[in-house]
């Protein structure tokens, strides 16, 4: 069915081509001047405006179609001779095909004559060029069949063709866009409707019958009767006024002076008025064409600057919408501290509306410092580089104080040479005085702690004492169960010294400033290790460590802290296993890490967080002496370096702590 229609349609766009193709061909007969060829050969332009617009694929069946009119006119209607009308036949159809292949070439995929180089490719190569070869083989035909001299017969032709070309193409090209559909010259848009449409074809026959009249009685030039006429079609219809509007002047025109009357109908030769009316019919054509293309890009120009304008307009509605969604208070500045937009959240934090904070320096709105504010930015600026996540106090406008997170990003300004600054401040008020209230309840304990512990010393170191002198003088006077009562007093108060103290040096680590140097880390390792070497050879242990980096630090703390993992990784191993310990470094980024592994019990990982937090034991006392507090110690000395350590361990396959500094340059 489907082939069926397409065949059906082929052959009526076939029948509908040769109808208008003979029609166009009476009509050029209708407007000959006496005793002389026709001025204006309308079927030229129809043929060519048909091949411009299909695809190479489809000239096959309009080159049969053209062939067959050809034939039907030339040989029936005109009853010519078999050269002649193979001849004419000949030359219409190279004529079509060239200036068809002109077209496609320089104009691939698009042809709607809005674009002032569409225009002049259209003139040279479609009315200019291609009648050459058409104008060629005529004049030889009418030289080889009637004795025609062809500098008589070629000029008639080319001209014939020029203007047929002209007034006709451009109205084919038009209908045959708004029959198809396609809106090839957006007819919708330039016209309006079909009501539009035929209100022009109603005023166009008007003017045409008005003008028939006129030049009947009254001799007036033609240029003054088309100018405004015409320039009145081309601004109101663009491309169409121009294409209907050439059409039918040419057809007004042609018609008075090939009867004798108007402003070509003076007393001069049928060659010389041929001549003229053709000159003249051409240049009106393609004055209306490049005309209607520089409105049409001068409209289609204007339109898009108006959809930008909207769609820029829309942007910065949908821009400040999300700015407005952003909790955070969102300024944009430029270099020189003035606000250029801000979002409400920001507006409503310092109390006040956008309108009156946008486009005003922060020196107007609110006190400072405002000195700060500026370096801040232009850092930012210069450098390129955001400033993230810093904290600083703003003065609001009513004066309270508040503190915020700032972030700083530098940004180009929209319309401007020089680039801003975006801020993004987070009130970090409320967390900042839970903050202080920490800090400050943090020092009230670790005070009571120091004091705590350093008033607990006496007592202990009392109680130690007098259990030592009974068992020491008294011992044969006591009974065996009350000597192991002072053992276990003696032994109690001996841990409980030891936890003491390493409560204090908990503390000591907490608080105050300390002096950062340069550490060699090899020497605090090897002084380490001489300390426990004891402990290393009773355990037959092996430690191996490689080169290790130069760290900033506290070598007393750095000290202790690896003390601390070399006694951990000593005791805790199983019985029977000799203990192995590895220290070796490596970098991770711009930072440096000191890794310890050894051969242990391991750490089961659920465990691997709380161990790290003071008095946390996972073994029982009698079979790993201890306070808990070695771990939490180390942890608190990492982070006074500006590092963290790190625990990797499973149970029964050791554990490595990794040692995270921060590069010392």
């Amino acid at each position: 069915m489907k082939k069926s229609e397409t065949r059906w349609m082929l052959l009526f766009k076939f029948v509908a081509y040769i109808a208008c193709y003979l029609v166009l061909a009476l009509l050029s007969r209708s407007l000959s001047f006496p005793g002389n060829f026709a001025a204006v050969w309308l079927p030229a332009g129809f043929a060519l405006a048909v091949f411009a617009y299909t695809s190479k694929k489809s000239w096959w069946l309009w080159g049969i179609a053209s062939i067959l009119s050809g034939v039907i006119y030339n040989g029936y209607i005109q009853d010519k001779e078999p050269v002649v009308t193979f001849g004419f036949m000949l030359a219409n159809v190279s004529r079509t095909l060239l200036g068809a292949t002109i077209l496609q070439w320089r104009l691939p995929g698009r042809f709607r004559l809005d674009q002032p180089s569409e225009i002049a490719v259209f003139t040279i190569g479609g009315c200019l060029i291609s009648p050459i070869l058409s104008g060629a083989i005529g004049s030889l035909t009418l030289l080889f069949a009637y004795g025609n001299p062809w500098y008589e017969s070629f000029p008639s032709w080319y001209f014939g063709n020029v203007v047929g070309i002209m007034v006709v193409s451009p109205l084919t090209l038009v209908l045959i866009g708004w029959a198809n559909g396609r809106n090839q010259f957006r007819c919708k848009d330039l016209v309006g409707s079909r009501c539009n449409f035929a209100y022009l074809f109603l005023l166009l026959g008007l003017l045409a019958g008005i003008s028939i009249v006129i030049f009947r009685f009254i001799s007036v030039p033609v240029s003054f009767l088309v100018a405004p006429v015409m320039l009145w079609m081309v601004v109101r219809f663009e491309i169409v006024g121009a294409a209907m509007g050439s059409f039918v002047v040419a057809i007004v025109m042609l018609t008075c002076t090939s009867q004798g009357y108007g402003a070509m109908g003076e007393d001069i030769s049928n060659s010389t008025r041929t001549i003229v009316s053709q000159v003249f019919l051409t240049t009106v054509g393609v004055c209306a064409l490049v005309l209607s293309a520089a409105l049409q890009r001068s409209r289609r120009l204007t339109r898009r600057s108006q959809q930008t304008g909207r769609r820029l307009a829309n942007l910065q509605r949908e821009t400040q919408l999300m700015l407005d969604t952003i909790p955070s208070m969102v300024f944009y500045k430029d270099r020189n501290n003035r606000i250029l937009r801000l979002n409400r959240s920001a507006a409503a934090w310092m109390g006040m509306l956008i309108e009156e904070i946008q486009g005003k320096s922060t020196e107007e709105i609110h006190p400072g410092p405002h000195g700060q504010y500026l370096y801040d930015d232009q850092e930012v600026i210069r450098t390129g580089v955001a400033k993230i996540g810093y904290e600083e106090s703003v003065v609001l406008p009513s004066g309270e104080r508040r503190w915020v997170q700032t972030d700083k990003m530098p940004l180009p300004s929209a319309g401007r040479k020089e680039p801003g600054v975006l801020v993004v401040l987070t009130d970090i008020t409320e967390r900042k005085l839970i903050e202080e209230e920490l800090e400050k309840s943090n020092q009230d304990l670790e005070q009571f702690a120091v004091i705590a512990s350093h008033d607990l010393k006496e007592p202990l170191r009392a109680v130690n004492g007098y259990c030592r002198f009974l068992k020491e003088d008294f011992a044969d006077q006591l009974p065996t169960e009350a000597l192991d009562f002072v053992d276990k007093a003696i032994e109690g108060a001996d841990r409980m010294t030891q936890m003491v103290n390493d409560l204090l040096e908990y503390s000591r680590i907490s608080r105050g400033n300390f002096e950062l140097n340069l550490v060699d880390l090899n020497l605090i390792v090897a002084e380490v290790l001489k300390d426990l070497d004891g402990t290393i050879k009773l355990k037959s242990a092996s430690v191996k460590t490689t080169a290790l980096p130069v760290v900033s630090g506290s070598e007393s703390q750095l000290r202790q802290l690896f003390q601390n993992l070399f006694i951990n990784s000593l005791k805790f191993v199983a019985d029977g296993i000799q203990p192995q310990i590895e220290v070796s470094s490596s970098t991770r980024g711009r930072c440096i890490v000191v890794t310890i592994s050894d051969n242990g019990l391991g750490i089961d990982p659920k465990d691997q967080k709380r161990i790290f937090q003071i008095f946390q034991r996972l073994h029982r006392r009698a079979d790993y002496p201890g306070t808990g507090l070695g771990l939490a110690i180390s942890d608190r000395i990492m982070q006074r370096h500006g590092g963290q350590i790190e625990v990797e361990s499973a149970l029964g396959n050791g554990a490595t702590f990794r040692l995270v500094f921060p590069s010392p340059s």
